[in-house]
């Protein structure tokens, strides 16, 4: 059904050029049609003999096919028709071949994109952390800490309530059962980021700073089970947030001004061999964090 929008739409896309080069086929028949009344003529016995008869046959080339046309109209139809038949088929099959040609061009791309991804360790990426259809795997996360040849569990976070602080929290049952080396670091409840984080993403300090002694005491009583762990504060802003495994790291961005962490993307990394790998920058990252915070060590 014709309506302004679906013309204004049309209008808007490449269908005015496809329409052109339709258009554009029929003087491009009509050539062909004179050509070969051309091929007609030389091979007939009416041949010019002299330089200026052929100049005059030139020059008359178009009124003489007029004329051939008035003469047998059935002729030219038919001439017409199969050079619009022939300039139709031609333009149906290079179109056709530029269709291969952008699927190509598209599965080439892909191909570098898959490429790419494969070098840098991606294996999976989701919108956000929450449980449910759409939130990462936590459970995948959680076979990860708990396989016997996994040996260490590096977590960079803020207040590590909802992580595995509180007993709800997706990682406190893993954290609890887990019998490698944990090194942990938290933000420091007393520092000035703390605070505008805490604002960020409105939430009480008190409660905040409450959430963050949770955390700490879970993993005290762990260490009192003579569990290797260490726990650390930091006293910068919050950029990364890292749950790293031997193989595998989960990483989240903590948005300034907020949201909380739990809306932000999460990518998951796996350790390989490539030296694109950012398994390896993230491990680097923690190392240096953990570094820098060993003035602040709270359970060593």
């Amino acid at each position: 059904m014709l309506s302004w929008s679906g013309f204004k739409k049309w209008v808007e896309t490449d269908s005015p050029r496809e329409l052109y080069k339709i258009i554009f086929l029929v003087p491009i028949s009509i050539v062909g049609s004179m050509l070969l009344w051309v091929m007609r003529v030389l091979l007939s016995n009416d041949l010019p003999s002299t330089p200026s008869d052929w100049l005059w046959f030139v020059l008359n080339i178009p009124l003489s096919v007029f004329r051939a046309a008035l003469e047998s109209p059935i002729w030219f139809a038919v001439t017409i028709s199969l050079f619009l038949v022939l300039s139709a088929l031609y333009y149906v099959a290079l179109r056709f071949v530029r269709k291969i040609q952008n699927q190509e061009n598209l599965l080439a791309a892909a191909s570098t994109f898959r490429a790419l991804v494969e070098q840098i360790g991606m294996q999976s990426h989701w919108p956000n952390a929450i449980a449910g259809d759409v939130g990462a795997p936590w459970d995948q996360l959680i076979s990860d800490i708990c396989k016997t040849e996994n040996r260490n569990l590096l977590i960079l976070g803020a207040n590590g309530i909802d992580t595995f602080g509180s007993e709800n929290s997706p990682l406190h049952d893993a954290i609890r059962r887990f019998r490698g080396n944990m090194r942990i670091i938290l933000s420091d409840p007393n520092g000035k980021e703390t605070i505008a984080r805490a604002k960020s993403v409105g939430t009480d300090i008190k409660q905040y700073k409450k959430a963050i002694r949770i955390s700490v005491e879970f993993i005290r009583n762990l260490k009192l089970q003579s569990r290797i762990v260490s726990l650390r504060y930091y006293s910068g802003k919050p950029n990364w947030k890292l749950l790293m495994t031997d193989q595998r790291v989960w990483v989240q961005y903590y948005m300034p001004g907020g949201p909380d962490v739990a809306e932000t993307p999460v990518y998951i990394f796996e350790k390989t061999n490539s030296p694109y790998n950012l398994y390896e920058l993230f491990s680097l990252e923690f190392e240096r964090i953990w570094e820098r915070c060993a003035v602040n060590k709270v359970i060593d």
